[in-house]
């Protein structure tokens, strides 16, 4: 049997190793540039092309990122608030709807950004390039259809 010393002496190592992993982590996405060198609501436009027509477009894309920071801090934030007063005690209906509305608030603010910013990014592209970005969309899936399909099967 494992005494009681030795095991608070290996729970306190397999501890610290994923701290440090965890932590090494952390460090290596705040360190690399590349983390997310795009905003993720316009890199599905980046899946399908050219690795040249990336770095032509990237400058834009990192604008894009950093003008769009603000507003998805305000989403997360809404929906933290939300979060808070549907747990809080008693709950206060109102509080809650006016929570809801400025998340929506927040998320057409974002939605109005990132619609802007893929017309910006797709007038930069020649209609092929258009294409060849587009075909992130057609290979998703409708989910109707999925529907559809499974309850033919």
């Amino acid at each position: 049997m494992i005494s009681r010393s030795r095991m608070k002496t290996i729970v306190l190592v397999i501890s610290l190793t994923l701290n440090l992993l965890v932590i090494g982590g952390i460090t290596t996405r705040i360190m690399t540039k590349e983390a997310r060198p795009i905003p993720p609501n316009l890199a599905w436009i980046m899946d399908n092309l050219s690795e040249d027509t990336q770095a032509e477009l990237f400058p834009q894309l990192e604008e894009f990122w950093d003008s769009s920071r603000p507003l998805r801090r305000a989403i997360f934030r809404a929906q933290r608030k939300v979060n808070e007063l549907m747990v809080e005690e008693p709950m206060d209906r109102a509080a809650i709807a006016a929570a809801f509305e400025e998340l929506r608030q927040a998320s057409h603010a974002y939605q109005k950004l990132s619609h802007d910013q893929t017309i910006e990014v797709f007038e930069l592209l020649t209609p092929p390039q258009r294409v060849a970005a587009l075909r992130f969309l057609e290979d998703r899936r409708d989910p109707d259809r999925r529907d559809r399909e499974r309850d033919r099967d």
